[in-house]
């Protein structure tokens, strides 16, 4: 998981930490088999951490691209982590903010997460983190931790590049030219191949693809996945980075990584 960092440049974004705790060790001891209990006595409980962040800017078209795209991916991952199939009711209460977003608010999710904490076991971490590297372009992601019972915890991210001078969110197409990503993305698969190239998982169980989560920095093009996406939960999250004496002369001429990392 990656953790918010203060800015000063406007935009400018000021990040919230919302911490909850419900010791639900009775509620979920009642659900489990009873030779399992005594293996949680007193250290079960149930632990949520919201990270919010509010976009500060005068330009009003990019605040509300920030704002919408931003809120719905806390909300898709929050829907992810808090559906309960055994209580049809709660769910419907929990639609009404997929149907009527601007009903959203830190507000109800902190209240829903309240109440679902008391009735279920999890220990979770949601919420938004500032990865800017400069000042023309804001990288948030968007992403969870959590831990709800069985062999391991699971994550999953979403990277969004904002183009401030353009209120546009910044895709790999605008980068480069059609004719050169599948270049991209040969080469993202031979560095992937490379790391573990004995890897029958890599090879066969897992097809590739160019992932549209992406970080461009002085090293190169960082291309981000989550666990399972390209190979097994034992390889982790996977970052495959494409060195920049690579990507630069398959960069559209024009565009902003061109301008500067030229």
């Amino acid at each position: 998981m990656i953790y918010s960092k203060a800015r000063s440049q406007n935009p400018r974004l000021f990040p919230e930490h919302i911490p909850i705790t419900d010791c639900t060790i009775r509620n979920w001891h009642l659900t489990q088999p009873t030779d399992s209990i005594n293996w949680f006595t007193d250290t079960l409980c149930s632990h949520a951490d919201f990270e919010f962040l509010y976009v500060e800017t005068p330009h009003i078209a990019l605040k509300m691209l920030m704002d919408s795209t931003l809120d719905r991916a806390f909300y898709e991952y929050y829907l992810t982590l808090f559906e309960d199939e055994m209580d049809p009711k709660w769910n419907s209460w929990l639609d009404t903010f997929l149907i009527q977003p601007q009903y959203h608010s830190r507000e109800m999710y902190v209240t829903g997460a309240q109440y679902w904490l008391k009735h279920n076991y999890i220990d979770m971490s949601l919420g938004m983190y500032d990865m800017s590297e400069n000042t023309e372009i804001l990288t948030i992601a968007v992403g969870l931790d959590a831990y709800t019972g069985g062999a391991h915890a699971f994550q999953s991210s979403q990277i969004f590049n904002f183009d401030i001078a353009h209120s546009k969110i910044l895709h790999l197409e605008d980068c480069f030219p059609p004719e050169h990503l599948p270049l991209i993305e040969k080469f993202a698969q031979l560095e992937w191949l490379q790391n573990d190239p004995d890897s029958i998982f890599a090879l066969s169980d897992y097809d590739f693809f160019l992932s549209p989560h992406f970080i461009f920095n002085e090293n190169g093009l960082h291309l981000m996945y989550n666990a399972y996406e390209i190979g097994p939960y034992v390889m982790g999250a996977p970052e495959i980075i494409i060195p920049m004496e690579i990507c630069r002369p398959l960069l559209h001429p024009t565009s902003w990584i061109a301008r500067v990392y030229k």
